[in-house]
């Protein structure tokens, strides 16, 4: 997790290149409102992270919100791997596969939505399972929690709520 890590925050992005970047990274740094639906999440963690007193432009602070973002993701994917898998070498690879595809880590490395969407997928179907085995309530709150809060950064998440409520009734 260190190495990818270290990929991560070296490549994060210097500068505003396409696409809802200047419009995000623009409203967090001043607290404003994106376009809509707003992603107050997402502006709320960039806010906190282009104020911090570290001496690099703005859009490379809140991508660091992306590369955070994913670096938890993966890790409760190596977690879930491990635990489907009972194999490290199995849980390392998939864990490894997801972290350098394309579309993973090219939404890791920018200050955009999904990254963090991704990981709070991952939370959430997480925690979900855990309740579907082992029946804690704990898992449940935490679920909901995710789901909750995922809905505060990108509503596209919507379309899973469905899977998880049939696994988490069925649980």
């Amino acid at each position: 997790f260190g190495f990818i890590a270290f990929v991560y925050f070296n490549n994060a992005t210097r500068d505003v290149y396409s696409r809802d970047i200047g419009d995000l990274v623009t409203a967090a740094f001043v607290f404003g409102i994106p376009h809509p639906p707003g992603y107050p999440l997402i502006t709320l963690l960039g806010f906190i992270f282009t104020h911090l007193p570290i001496h690099l432009p703005p859009v490379t602070k809140m991508a660091y919100v992306s590369v955070l973002a994913s670096i938890i993701g993966i890790i409760f994917f190596y977690v879930f791997s491990l635990k489907a898998t009972k194999s490290t070498l199995i849980a390392f690879i998939a864990t490894a596969v997801l972290a350098f595809s394309y579309s993973f880590w090219l939404q890791t490395e920018i200050p955009e939505v999904f990254a963090l969407s991704h990981s709070l997928l991952i939370l959430i179907f997480f925690f979900a399972i855990r309740f579907y085995e082992e029946k804690k309530p704990r898992y449940f709150y935490l679920t909901l929690f995710f789901m909750g809060l995922s809905l505060t950064n990108q509503q596209a998440v919507i379309a899973v709520f469905p899977a998880v409520g049939l696994l988490i009734l069925r649980g």
